[in-house]
């Protein structure tokens, strides 16, 4: 089972790879991937440079599904294994996967922005922000790659505001994850 998890930062994404994890899924961070690539280029995983990296490279290449032609050899590495794909941002990033990997399901994370604000704010990772001007200026950045079409086009729509964070939903994920598995059982007859 491949599910790729989307949604706009601070939504849960990371918590929601977390919580599969546990479930014994393998993890791709599309994250992960791009601040690697920062860093091998020279530079500080900061969210300034993170995002100016991002927005650079695929006006260069002119491909949004770059960090997918990435994730595709890592995730047919781990063939046979459930894998959860987390932070795909774009509509080629969903094709991309769609046409390569086949059978993947998505699940859209979604949260108030003031709810994503705070969680940002506290969770102090590197590419984070405090300001609510860089908030708003990468929630920007987020729409112009595609994200909010993904998130709509979802095959699963989780909402994780405030008073119901994504470790409080396990049983709506065991839910998503026991149809996912009726559904690829019938489509292996």
């Amino acid at each position: 089972m491949i599910i790729c998890i989307t949604g706009m930062p601070g939504s849960g994404k990371t918590e929601l790879a977390h919580m599969l994890a546990g479930k014994g899924f393998k993890v791709i961070e599309m994250g992960d991937l791009l601040r690697q690539a920062v860093q091998k280029a020279g530079l500080d995983p900061i969210e300034k440079n993170v995002g100016a990296y991002a927005t650079k490279h695929r006006q260069e290449t002119g491909r949004t599904e770059i960090f997918a032609v990435e994730a595709v050899p890592l995730i047919e590495k781990m063939h046979g294994k459930d894998i959860v794909i987390a932070g795909a941002r774009s509509e080629k990033e969903i094709e991309y996967f769609k046409k390569a990997l086949k059978h993947m399901f998505t699940i859209a994370i979604v949260a108030s922005p003031e709810v994503r604000f705070r969680r940002l704010s506290a969770r102090g990772r590197s590419d984070d922000h405090v300001s609510l001007a860089n908030f708003n200026a990468r929630d920007e950045r987020e729409r112009g790659y595609g994200i909010e079409s993904v998130i709509a086009d979802a095959d699963y729509i989780i909402f994780a505001d405030a008073e119901r964070g994504v470790l409080e939903m396990n049983d709506e994920i065991n839910a998503i994850i026991a149809e996912i598995r009726e559904i690829e059982k019938g489509s292996k007859k």
